[in-house]
């Protein structure tokens, strides 16, 4: 039997949260989802430590269906009556999700996919034969 083909690389994925002025209120999951479509947490971020200021988090994500949800214990969300803070979530250096303004919790739903190869390009058509 032929060996079996190396998994993909993993797709970058980044949360970037700047806290208000009560980073402990804050924490959050990520959800992954298996074949029946049922949810358990693949990652999970307690509550931010008080001194963090803003805090990255990098990791790399197989093929599949996630959400990632953050969550406001005391439900006043990042913005704006205790500071000005915001979240933002990336994959593949794209930005999925950023914001703010939300009560007790926020979630963003993702797959993450196969990417198709580039379209072939036909060649172009060879140039006029010039006849002297």
């Amino acid at each position: 039997a032929p060996p079996s083909p190396p998994p993909p690389p993993g797709t970058p994925f980044r949360v970037r949260i700047y806290p208000d002025r009560f980073p402990e209120e804050i924490s959050w999951n990520l959800f992954a989802f298996d074949e029946e479509q049922s949810a358990y947490v693949a990652r999970s971020e307690g509550a931010l430590s008080a001194s963090s200021g803003a805090t990255e988090w990098n990791t790399d994500l197989g093929l599949g269906s996630y959400k990632w949800t953050i969550v406001d214990s005391y439900g006043d969300g990042l913005c704006c009556r205790f500071g000005n803070g915001r979240y933002e979530v990336s994959l593949d250096g794209r930005v999925i999700g950023a914001g703010a303004h939300f009560t007790d919790k926020r979630s963003i739903l993702f797959t993450v996919a196969r990417t198709a190869p580039p379209p072939h390009s036909p060649r172009p058509p060879p140039p006029p034969l010039r006849l002297r």
